[in-house]
């Protein structure tokens, strides 16, 4: 029995969750508000005798709620969608309004303020002298910094002449050096090859037991060396 109970519970619940059967219910509950009220505050006893002498009336149990339940599911709906239509352009209407209002407030605001600056000739003044003080100070300023800037540019050109001379000089210096070094490269080449021909004929002529031709050929070493007479050779 429990179980029946549940279920015609939950069964009840369900279909009261319905727009149309719950409407339907809210409908009836306004057709019948009177008796609904005692009938809630009533005794047990009291409300037996309320269902018992309970009779059905078409217009009253049935056809009005019918109507009020249509009223309440489609003509209430289309009548608050055509609310807030109206509420719409209203409001949009309103706030174009008003930003005209505050636009044309600022306005006059903004003219009126520029009428009170003009009228200030003291002020304007003040703000012209500001105004050809910072222009005179940033005219000096730029006038410093191009007068710094072009001794800079001096100073590095005279540094870069200075640098390219002492470049020039030392390629000069080291295109003599290496002219030297040519020459003394194939002097030493040319000493070399003779002193060993030289030394070569020599031995030749001391093992020939020539040795007048042996210091001939010597006095020619000593003096394309420059060799002096005490150095013994």
């Amino acid at each position: 029995m429990k179980e029946i109970l549940n279920s015609v519970k939950e069964n009840t619940a369900a279909r009261l969750n319905n727009h149309i059967i719950g409407a339907y219910i809210f409908s009836w509950i306004l057709c019948h508000l009177k008796i609904f009220l005692i009938f809630i505050i009533s005794s047990s006893e009291e409300q037996l005798d309320l269902i018992s002498n309970a009779t059905f009336e078409p217009y009253r149990d049935a056809i009005f709620p019918l109507i009020i339940m249509v009223l309440y599911l489609f003509v209430l709906p289309f009548f608050n969608v055509q609310y807030e239509r109206f509420f719409y352009f209203y409001q949009k209407r309103r706030n174009k309004i008003k930003n005209i209002y505050m636009v044309d407030f600022y306005n006059e605001v903004t003219e009126s303020n520029r009428a009170k600056v003009k009228s200030d000739e003291a002020y304007l003044k003040d703000i012209v002298n500001k105004q050809l003080e910072g222009w005179a100070s940033q005219s000096r300023h730029i006038i410093d910094f191009k007068l710094d800037y072009s001794r800079r540019i001096i100073n590095w050109e005279a540094q870069i002449k200075k640098d390219k001379d002492a470049i020039k000089i030392l390629d000069e210096r080291l295109e003599g050096f290496d002219i030297v070094y040519s020459k003394t490269k194939e002097n030493r080449a040319s000493d070399t090859a003779f002193l060993e021909a030289k030394l070569n004929d020599i031995e030749r002529l001391l093992n020939d037991d020539n040795v007048v031709e042996a210091a001939a050929l010597l006095e020619q070493i000593r003096f394309r060396f420059d060799i002096g007479e005490d150095i013994p050779f």
